[in-house]
């Protein structure tokens, strides 16, 4: 066949909820079967060409819902002698839905996809390859790759995205909107680069597996809590975070590495944090940081205390419930060293200098140690 043109037409796939399919019909014959049978080499198509075209997948067991509407799609064949094919695709397609589980909503809902494929098929195995190449989504440039195992009773996918520049804002709003609505808590004003792969089948069942890389370099995070500047990590979200406990929300983490930042000019670094389980987050860490202590006037303001020279050292580990993004409760263990310090408490008009301190934090207890201040001439060691 030269080439087949399809135009303004729907292709509806649809699976009912005890599983049947009208695909039914086209399931493969067994092999013996079929080599029995008189001419039935299957037909080679050489083009296709689709025109605004609706191509739905909607499994109401396994709870999937994919629709397209294909604006173009041109497609150039070569068959192998052994079987199989290879196919240079163009493509122009709205995602109206790309939901892998109908119950959390749609990846990609209403952004535009266009870019080439090269797409191959081994009839032996089954397997369908799209290599890597890249597509624009909603303006954003991916790479994108791709393998489908038809094999399977219920096919079975693994997709690879590169997005080596995207906005956080953009990133978010591809996302289903249980996930970005939490994420839309957080932004980040340069586009930093990131990496997804999503592993599933299309069979009834949840969500598929998701992981997800970023690194952020240079950037501003603006929190629930506030700004933090010069900010870099490495982050990492999975929700398989413990094998054979489910792909949910209870089984999800959050890994930030390398986090190094600034807060109203006092810097900071977390070498650890982690979220574990989103659906009762607890945050754990390792907090650092060692600075000038008179930056802490842009903290706490000078109403009751302002800080002149010396230095501040904290060396903290903290476990803490996430409300609202918010730490919650934490349990604190570590040190806060203050070294040399002038302190004026303000509402007294008291000066002190040199001033020493260790606070001391053990979880439920906290020690202050080698204290030390002095008001003109007077000292206090304690």
């Amino acid at each position: 066949i030269g080439k087949i043109g399809i135009n303004n037409a729907t292709v509806y796939l649809y699976t009912d909820t005890n599983g049947y399919s009208n695909t039914s019909l086209f399931k493969k014959k067994e092999q013996k079967e079929k080599a029995t049978e008189e001419g039935s080499a299957p037909a080679r198509i050489n083009r296709i060409i689709l025109n605004n075209v609706n191509f739905v997948v909607d499994n109401q067991k396994g709870h999937k819902l994919f629709h397209f509407v294909v604006d173009e799609l041109k497609g150039k064949f070569d068959y192998g002698l052994l079987g199989g094919w290879e196919a240079d695709i163009h493509l122009k397609t709205l995602a109206k839905s790309m939901a892998f589980n109908t119950r959390r909503g749609s990846f990609i809902k209403d952004k535009l996809l266009e870019g080439p494929f090269k797409v191959s098929f081994d009839e032996g195995k089954g397997i369908i390859d799209v290599a890597p190449n890249e597509l624009k989504i909603g303006g954003d440039p991916f790479i994108i790759g791709a393998r489908f195992d038809t094999s399977k009773e219920n096919t079975e996918f693994t997709i690879n995205i590169d997005a080596p520049k995207i906005l956080w804002r953009n990133a978010s709003a591809l996302l289903a909107p249980n996930i970005s609505e939490k994420l839309n808590m957080f932004n980040l004003t340069q586009p930093i680069h990131a990496k997804c792969k999503i592993q599933g089948d299309m069979g009834p069942g949840g969500d598929p597996e998701i992981k997800v890389d970023a690194i952020i370099k240079d950037n501003q995070l603006t929190t629930p809590g506030g700004v933090i500047d010069n900010c870099n990590f490495n982050g990492v979200f999975t929700n398989n975070y413990i094998n054979g406990k489910g792909l949910t929300d209870e089984n999800s983490a959050i890994k930030l590495y390398h986090f190094k930042g600034s807060y109203k000019d006092i810097p900071f670094s977390i070498d650890t944090a982690s979220i574990n389980n989103l659906d009762k987050p607890i945050a754990t860490g390792i907090f650092k940081s060692e600075f000038e202590v008179a930056k802490l006037n842009k903290v706490i303001g000078e109403d009751v205390l302002k800080f002149g020279k010396g230095t501040a050292k904290v060396n903290l580990a903290y476990t803490a419930d996430i409300v609202d993004f918010r730490l919650n409760k934490p349990l604190v263990s570590g040190d806060i060293d203050l070294k040399n310090a002038d302190v004026s408490y303000i509402p007294r008009k008291l000066n002190f200098t040199n001033t020493a301190i260790l606070l001391n934090f053990t979880n439920n207890d906290l020690f202050i140690k080698n204290i030390h201040l002095q008001s003109g001439k007077s000292v206090v060691m304690m």
